[in-house]
């Protein structure tokens, strides 16, 4: 029986270090590193423009922002209120750093961090069924799935 049976807590989380924070919030920016949130400054910003019904944060928006205090770059992203943070540093694409993407379709395309090795996690294959993918790790090759239903758990 896998842990996830015995406990509901989601497969991916057995291999990814990454958990979401409801204490990050749209409206601040703290940096990643040093964890300042005095001297952020936003660069950048990128949004989809999604409609939608409600009171919903339906577009995916990406603030580029530098931190004053130690000189480094992430990135701010939200989505459906949540908030999380990465960067991107040489063949590394969109590494998740603080918080993390809850919507499947965002989850996909990202890197993440091995609780077992600290290797870069990856999406490996996205099942037939749509709602299933399967992540792994570069260097121990561990995987593991998440499923579009492991969002209720969150």
């Amino acid at each position: 029986m896998t842990h996830q049976k015995e406990t509901n807590i989601p497969e991916i989380f057995e291999l990814i270090a990454e958990r979401p924070d409801p204490q990050l919030r749209i409206d601040e920016y703290i940096c990643p590193f040093c964890k300042s949130g005095q001297n952020v400054e936003v660069k950048d910003t990128v949004s989809t423009n999604e409609g939608g019904i409600g009171d919903g944060d339906f577009s995916h928006e990406w603030n580029k922002c530098i931190c004053n205090d130690c000189d480094k770059a992430f990135t701010q992203e939200h989505k459906s209120h949540n908030t999380w943070y990465t960067y991107t540093s040489g063949d590394i694409h969109r590494r998740v750093i603080l918080g993390l993407p809850l919507c499947l379709s965002c989850f996909n395309h990202y890197t993440y961090t091995c609780v077992h090795c600290k290797g870069l996690v990856r999406q490996l294959k996205i099942h037939k069924d749509g709602f299933t993918v399967t992540f792994e790790c570069s260097d121990c090759h561990t995987s593991a799935e998440w499923h579009l239903n492991d969002l209720d758990w969150i």
